[in-house]
């Protein structure tokens, strides 16, 4: 599998304790995707896809309309993601590379023939089938995995928050607030066996090493991107939207 980061723009967008309420989805079965991608063109699906994205995460399906006039997808979701306190990890792998991070994500689609991507948000995953918003269908749509594998680019665009607003790397040597932060944060978890002190040491990465091992992601002992997103999941007061409908026991 190989997962990419092409793009990360810093939020510090804070985690409130206060759940939201999020968006009922109440999906049609859907026996020819090809035909729904077929209704929208690639900048209304994109716009539509992300909409969704971000409805998820506010609780808040009233939001300013996004600005949909740029000639590259990525950077739209980028600047899109941003606006709302949030960051996009672009992704290229299989499906369970996304269902490993447990969040919402914006899957890119070609119809049979190639031509112009379209995209949907995927925001429920079962055993053999998925919940895909945006297109033309407000009510959701429900496929079967293969059905939707057969149109998916293996590209998916991740939308995450950083609540504690840390550097975009941590690793041995690092010093500071941030790593004071990321222990507090840990202990709260429940990962306790290291000490509260500014430096990032063996036992804080050996920590890190156990959470990326538990969640399936590359297991380095360096805070990234992914190994945040993980993290945060395991956090239930900060109301992160999911794909799977168990969540985190904190």
């Amino acid at each position: 599998m190989t997962q990419e980061t092409v793009d990360e723009t810093r939020q510090s967008g804070e985690g409130s304790s206060e759940p939201k309420a999020r968006p009922q989805v109440f999906p049609l079965l859907a026996s020819d995707l090809g035909g729904i991608l077929a209704k929208v063109n690639r900048r209304s699906s994109r716009a539509l896809a992300m909409k969704a994205v971000i409805d998820l995460w506010s609780g808040n399906p009233e939001n300013s309309p996004l600005l949909n006039d740029m000639e590259d997808d990525q950077s739209f979701f980028t600047v899109a993601a941003s606006q709302n306190g949030l960051l996009i990890r672009r992704m290229e792998g299989d499906l369970d590379s996304i269902l490993k991070l447990n969040l919402p994500a914006v899957l890119e689609f070609y119809l049979e023939g190639g031509g112009t991507p379209r995209y949907l948000t995927l925001v429920k995953a079962g055993e053999d089938d998925a919940v895909l918003l945006g297109g033309a269908v407000e009510e959701g749509i429900q496929v079967d995995r293969n059905q939707l594998i057969s149109h998916w680019s293996r590209v998916a665009y991740v939308a995450w928050r950083d609540f504690l607003n840390l550097p975009a790397r941590l690793s041995v040597w690092s010093w500071g607030d941030p790593v004071l932060t990321l222990k507090m944060f840990m202990h709260d978890l429940g990962y306790k066996n290291m000490d509260i002190t500014p430096a990032y040491d063996e036992k804080t990465a050996l920590a890190i090493k156990q959470v990326q091992r538990k969640h399936g992601i590359p297991v380095d002992g360096v805070v990234g991107p992914l190994t945040k997103i993980v993290l945060y999941s395991e956090k239930a007061a900060l109301n992160i939207p999911r794909l799977a409908d168990q969540g985190p026991s904190q």
